[in-house]
């Protein structure tokens, strides 16, 4: 409960039957909360500070999870693309060791295979 100075200027006449979802001021004009308002699930402030670093301290870890996860990707992606280079650079020598008419076989099959 907190107090606040409110002052209300509503005419006996004009009450309405609405209820509001928002805080309502009593004549004592203390404002009540809704019932999953988050005031409710913390008491006091310590408490409140204790969650919120607990909160913290394990969205930290799960973001070095992460970044971790990315780092090893990033490395094997790597690894990949210098095997790629290596079978190419292979694959370079090999070709240009070809006789022109192992070449011309070599075309020839690449084009009936597509």
């Amino acid at each position: 409960m907190q107090e606040v100075s409110v002052k209300i200027d509503e005419p006996e006449n004009q009450k309405t039957k609405y209820k509001p979802k928002t805080p309502i001021v009593t004549s004592r004009f203390k404002i009540l909360q809704e019932p999953n308002d988050s005031r409710e699930l913390f008491s006091t402030l310590p408490d409140f500070i204790r969650v919120h670093s607990m909160v913290k301290l394990q969205l930290q870890v799960q973001l070095q999870e992460q970044i971790s996860r990315a780092l090893i990707l990033e490395n094997y992606i790597q690894q990949e693309e210098a095997n790629i280079e290596k079978l190419v650079k292979n694959d370079r020598v090999l070709f240009n060791k070809l006789t022109k008419s192992q070449k011309c076989k070599l075309m020839l099959n690449k084009q009936h295979i597509k």
